[in-house]
């Protein structure tokens, strides 16, 4: 699969018409526009979303993928093929639970038939000394990807971080997707490992691959997590849902340059019992100026 070099990458980018018609959004305007309607007695908990995350459910589907929101640089994979590597919030994927009960079922099946057989010692999480397949000297599980295909195809809606977007955290809506296909990669195994080369690997324009530097932490850190590759297609046609009429928040409470008040804070205040008129004149007149 072809990766963008990130030279032609920037070229791409820089081309890219800064147009004014295209709406750009925050992750705070996109994260309360889906949670916009939340009531106390909708949020079932403690911390509704996290605030850079790429996978997202929204309140009228708790705990069900509802939009993604892709941060520059995160998914190399995404221009060419469509496919994200994500770790965070992995049960909101379609049948996650469902595949993951049905692998331990098997396992504990296999298990019983090999009863008596001794069990391979577990990976020392501080034995990674190097930033590539030829520099590794830990034993890796031999836990094979869990496959999913969806049964239902969910119209995803996916936000793209720009670097020609006028502002840092600059999102821009690219339409509805679908999930193809779904492949849970387990902590320490071998097809993680080869995950990550490709995540953290550069293409240059000569065809050679090479792999960033990683300190050996990094490495455990993230051979830690379960990952999940996700493969998604597009939308096209008569029958796509037009955009979401997100809505943005005041001039001055886009651009603030000190600490802004995050969407988990403005919800936990709905939870409070504040009413969306006070929470605004609060927000004006304290949060952002």
């Amino acid at each position: 699969m072809a990766y963008i070099p990130p030279h032609m990458r920037k070229k791409s980018l820089s081309k890219a018409p800064t147009d004014p018609a295209i709406d750009e959004y925050t992750v705070d305007e996109i994260q309360t526009h889906y949670w916009c309607n939340a009531r106390a007695e909708d949020v079932n908990r403690d911390t509704l979303f996290p605030r850079h995350s790429t996978l997202n459910d929204s309140v009228e589907c708790q705990g069900s993928l509802s939009h993604v929101i892709l941060f520059q640089g995160a998914n190399p994979k995404w221009e060419s093929d469509r496919i994200i590597f994500v770790k965070s919030n992995l049960e909101m994927l379609p049948q996650y639970h469902e595949a993951k009960a049905k692998r331990i079922s098997r396992t504990a099946l296999e298990g019983s038939e090999t009863a008596g057989i001794p069990e391979k010692s577990p990976t020392p999480r501080g034995a990674f000394e190097g930033t590539h397949k030829s520099e590794s000297r830990f034993d890796l599980g031999e836990d094979d990807p869990i496959d999913i295909v969806p049964r239902d195809q969910m119209k995803i809606a996916c936000f793209e971080q720009r670097q020609w977007a006028r502002r840092f955290e600059g999102f821009i809506f690219t339409g509805y997707f679908t999930i193809q296909s779904i492949t849970l990669l387990a902590p320490y195994s071998k097809a993680l490992v080869q995950m990550l080369e490709q995540k953290w690997s550069l293409t240059a324009k000569e065809g050679v691959v090479h792999t960033k530097k990683r300190r050996p932490e990094d490495w455990n850190k993230s051979l830690s997590y379960e990952w999940a590759v996700v493969k998604f297609a597009k939308l096209e046609g008569e029958n796509v849902p037009p955009p979401p009429n997100i809505e943005k928040l005041p001039t001055q409470k886009r651009k603030s340059s000190g600490p802004e008040k995050s969407v988990n804070e403005m919800l936990s205040e709905m939870r409070l019992g504040k009413s969306n008129h006070n929470y605004k004149e609060s927000s004006s007149k304290n949060e952002y100026h």
